[in-house]
């Protein structure tokens, strides 16, 4: 189904953002660079950590795996989860433009 996809490219995304994460600030101490000094630092790691932390939210929220969820806690928290999603697709292209 279209939600399994999208939860699937999702932990996908997460896996990814760990280890480009590590890659840099593995990168940084080999070179040794400074870490979280540029706004481009540190609007990509407020993207990362705040959507890392709503897919875990979100997997819990709208994955079946306990079916005693009331639909409204679903219903309510779906436009905040909208929301955030286009939040984080903007931020993640304002991070990728703001090299450096």
């Amino acid at each position: 189904t279209n939600k399994k996809v999208h939860a699937t490219l999702n932990l996908l995304a997460v896996v990814f953002i760990v280890f480009g994460l590590v890659a840099v600030l593995e990168y940084h101490a080999d070179w040794g660079y400074n870490n979280f000094y540029t706004l481009h630092s540190w609007i990509g790691i407020v993207t990362a950590t705040s959507f890392i932390a709503m897919a875990l939210f979100s997997a819990v929220v709208f994955q079946d795996f306990d079916r005693t969820k009331l639909p409204e806690l679903r219903r309510n928290y779906k436009p905040f989860h909208i929301f955030r999603g286009s939040f984080f697709s903007c931020s993640a292209q304002c991070w990728r433009l703001r090299q450096g």
